[in-house]
């Protein structure tokens, strides 16, 4: 039996071996050299990626990597003062819907869309039509311009023995009046005995329904049993001007 101090003799330099394996293990481990090694490799592309996707303080618009989507922030656009039928619910009737005057009802018919005579008669049919406001007949505040389309036929394009003409009239609500704001007439516009249409681009029309009613006197007139005169359909509205607010 070995003496108790011996085994205390190789007992310490043991221990003090495995704590000095431990410790240079551990720096090995934490060494620069070591963490570089087992980070992922960071390319240069990759870097300047980062800094456009996760820098806080760069407030430029730079483009989107491969494969993202992307919104493009489109300015509004103003809305031009020329406004087309098809932008707008313009004011529309037909001839065959408006009221004849009871001294027109003995040679009058109203036949599919038109007011026109009736077989064997002559002379001068007088027929009404309410404007009532729509989109497209009030757009601006004023208008600078408006646009009238007509449908007829006139076989006489010289207006002597057949002749189609309306005139849009005008009266205050408060103060009252019977004033012609816009007229037509289908003489030198008629293309025989086939209909057309005749379209006023540049009419002086600012219509206000605030103060004001409207309506048409149309005139479908014949001397001639040989002659066609007919009033096919109307369609008004405001093309230019100041939008209402």
């Amino acid at each position: 039996m070995q003496p108790k101090t011996r085994k205390q003799t190789l007992f310490v330099p043991a221990a003090f071996i495995l704590l000095f394996a431990l410790v240079v293990g551990s720096a090995a481990i934490l060494s620069p050299s070591a963490m570089a090694q087992s980070r992922p490799k960071v390319t240069e592309e990759t870097e300047r990626t980062r800094s456009r996707e996760q820098s806080p303080k760069d407030t430029r618009q730079e483009p989107a990597p491969a494969g993202r989507m992307t919104t493009d922030v489109v300015p509004k656009q103003e809305t031009p003062e020329i406004v087309s039928a098809a932008q707008n619910r313009a004011w529309t009737s037909s001839g065959s819907t408006g009221t004849v005057d009871e001294d027109s009802a003995a040679i009058a018919q109203l036949k599919n869309f038109t007011v026109t005579f009736l077989p064997l008669a002559a002379g001068s049919i007088n027929v009404r039509y309410n404007i009532t406001p729509t989109t497209g007949i009030s757009s601006f505040c004023p208008a600078t311009t408006s646009t009238v389309k007509v449908r007829f036929r006139n076989s006489d394009n010289a207006g002597t023995t057949a002749r189609v003409s309306f005139e849009i009239h005008a009266t205050n609500v408060a103060s009252g009046g019977n004033n012609i704001i816009y007229s037509f007439d289908s003489n030198g516009k008629g293309s025989g005995l086939s209909f057309t249409t005749f379209t006023d681009s540049a009419a002086a029309i600012d219509f206000d329904f605030s103060t004001k009613v409207y309506w048409i006197e149309a005139t479908i007139f014949r001397n001639d049993l040989n002659q066609l005169a007919d009033l096919g359909a109307i369609q008004i509205w405001e093309s230019a001007g100041t939008f209402c607010p």
